[in-house]
């Protein structure tokens, strides 16, 4: 009878083991559209939850009707962005290549003024922008080409997020009884990681992220008021560029304002450096304290290296993926001294 159970048990788990890397490698294409769409539903939970006791408990009504609010408050505006950058991209790619080369009066024409100046004004300094400028452009041509033959690509993964977050809110709460029902651990212990994990992806949704968009379509409107060309392709990177602690937009904001200094005059230069201060620096001191209270507390260091490595390993999606990682491994670390004791 035993030596039975065993064989069972291992026929079980060699099963299972099969079966969930196949399942693994059957949903591989689709995990990051899910995966967007289980954070939305964590995000959203609260505002669900208020219109399904509006509904009357209707989960389906409910769930369509949240995911309508989001379609409206923050797929659309973020769509409409993307056809700008699509548009702001393809107009820099058209400007930038002649018969499929890099064209070098356009990318390296402000280049040139700052190189010019800064010789003149120190004689004793030798200078090749152009040459770095040329490398980084063609870089930028080369991705922008990838990203114009992905367009249908992204527009698909999108309707596959939406269907998967109109599940997550309608089903959430019983995809969470399953794994707390499979889980081998407490429910306590179960109920921590849980929660540590809705703490993490609020905390960067809510958090870094939003407040990375608006410095991003902040710094984008300073670039096209005192005319920095391309100001919603460089207002995207200055997005990015604000997830990066301490350093934030300045890794963008810097160079254009040099670039408009050299080539548009300092009083330009100074119009977006008050710009950058005010309109774009006061953002994370107004909205951050508010945005991240009762939220992860990762050391910012710490945050910066998980949405890079996350980046590395993940991908895009690994600006979240990288952080919740990392969350996740805390949310265990702060139970193991209570499963090492085995306390129940």
């Amino acid at each position: 009878m035993n030596s039975s159970y065993k064989v069972q048990a291992w026929f079980f788990a060699i099963a299972l083991f099969c079966v969930a890397t196949l399942s693994f490698f059957v949903l591989f294409p689709y995990l990051s559209s899910l995966f967007l769409s289980l954070v939305f539903a964590v995000v959203f939970a609260p505002l669900y939850g208020k219109i399904l006791t509006n509904f009357g408990g209707r989960k389906n009504l409910a769930s369509l009707a949240t995911v309508f609010i989001i379609i409206i408050i923050i797929l659309l505006p973020l769509s409409f962005l993307g056809y700008l950058l699509f548009q702001d991209a393809q107009d820099f790619y058209i400007q930038a290549t002649e018969n499929g080369k890099i064209s070098s009066h356009v990318i390296i024409g402000g280049i040139a003024k700052i190189e010019t100046e800064i010789t003149r004004i120190f004689p004793s300094v030798s200078l090749d922008l152009g040459s770095y400028a040329r490398e980084a452009s063609g870089y930028v041509v080369r991705n922008l080409g990838q990203i114009f033959a992905g367009i249908f690509s992204v527009a698909f993964q999108l309707v596959l997020m939406i269907l998967g977050l109109f599940f997550f809110l309608r089903d959430g709460k019983q995809f969470k009884e399953k794994f707390v029902a499979l889980s081998p651990l407490s429910d306590k212990y179960d109920d921590t990681i849980i929660h540590k994990l809705k703490l993490s992806v609020t905390s960067v949704v809510r958090g870094a992220l939003l407040i990375a968009l608006i410095q991003g379509i902040l710094s984008g409107i300073g670039f096209a008021i005192f005319g920095v060309p391309n100001s919603v392709l460089w207002g995207t990177l200055a997005g990015i560029a604000a997830l990066v602690p301490a350093i934030g937009t300045a890794l963008v904001s810097i160079p254009a304002i040099v670039f408009l200094g050299f080539t548009s005059g300092w009083g330009y230069a100074l119009g977006l450096i008050i710009w950058s201060i005010i309109a774009v620096g006061m953002v994370d001191n107004l909205f951050g304290p508010y945005l991240m209270r009762h939220g992860i507390e990762l050391h910012p260091f710490l945050i910066l290296l998980s949405v890079l490595g996350g980046i590395a390993f993940f991908g895009p999606i690994g600006i979240l993926a990288g952080p919740i990682t990392i969350s996740l491994l805390f949310a265990l670390f702060d139970i193991y001294p209570l499963v090492a004791k085995g306390e129940e």
